[in-house]
């Protein structure tokens, strides 16, 4: 029965540790901005913070993809 619970243990450690690496290395934020309109400067594309610094009233932004 001991050998029966350090296997499941491992496989648990080992399945969590593998679940973190993938979750690391992927951001949600959102790619491939496109602006239709306004006066829009966005920075840290690609990064774990994207910055959206809106200079008008009225700005759209056609994102390629948005995941949160």
């Amino acid at each position: 029965m001991f050998f029966e619970r350090r296997s499941r243990w491992s496989l648990f450690s080992s399945v969590s540790l593998t679940a973190m690496a993938v979750g690391a290395q992927a951001l949600a934020n959102p790619t491939g901005p496109v602006i239709i309109t306004g006066d829009i400067g966005i920075a840290g594309l690609g990064t774990s913070q994207v910055i959206v610094d809106n200079g008008s009233m009225r700005s759209i932004v056609d994102w390629q993809e948005f995941s949160i």
